[in-house]
């Protein structure tokens, strides 16, 4: 049986109050992860997409973002999202002192499910790359991963993966975005 080298690879991130610390881990170790998965033999084929771990909690204030949707932005471009109910802002020990990125600029790129070229909410690693030429991929998983900490503190990770995979394949009012589906060869 041949090797996998397709891999989708889906992060839920923790946005609420308190979750400074982990997104600062989380973020200070994807370099070294990303490094490990290019020097992988067989080479992999690898998207990362990020959800937040807020599912749409009705006790929460609504925000765009969540309840599985597959979010690529630079930290630097939403810096709303870095102040807490308390007002603490974590902005630049948490952002911008690991992110360089003022934005993520991606390729438009098909798949299986939509074979029209179109800006795709997630970082491709392997023989061919989503991303603006000059940005590597270390540095943009690790601006993408920074979600801030303005999110819900009821968080149900395992709800937003499931809302995540159901998005991708799309349903009957959202179109598919194709994460989890293998890419269109290029």
């Amino acid at each position: 049986m041949a090797p996998y080298t397709k891999v989708d690879l889906l992060v839920v991130i923790d946005d609420g109050p308190h979750a400074a610390a982990l997104q600062a881990r989380l973020a200070d170790a994807l370099p070294a992860f990303v490094d490990r998965l290019k020097q992988h033999e067989p080479k992999l084929e690898l998207r990362i997409g990020f959800t937040s771990a807020n599912d749409g909690n009705p006790a929460c204030e609504p925000r765009a973002g969540v309840g599985g949707a597959l979010r690529l932005s630079s930290c630097r471009e939403h810096p709303e999202d870095f102040i807490d109910s308390a007002g603490t802002d974590c902005f630049n020990e948490l952002c911008t002192a690991r992110c360089g990125l003022d934005e993520l600029t991606v390729t438009p790129t098909a798949t299986l499910l939509d074979a029209e070229a179109a800006r795709r909410p997630w970082v491709e690693v392997g023989s061919s790359s989503n991303l603006a030429a000059g940005t590597e991929a270390a540095d943009a998983v690790v601006c993408a991963a920074i979600l801030g900490i303005g999110g819900c503190p009821l968080t149900a990770p395992l709800s937003s993966a499931w809302r995540s995979l159901v998005r991708s394949q799309g349903n009957h009012s959202m179109p598919p975005v194709g994460f989890g589906v293998p890419a269109r060869p290029r």
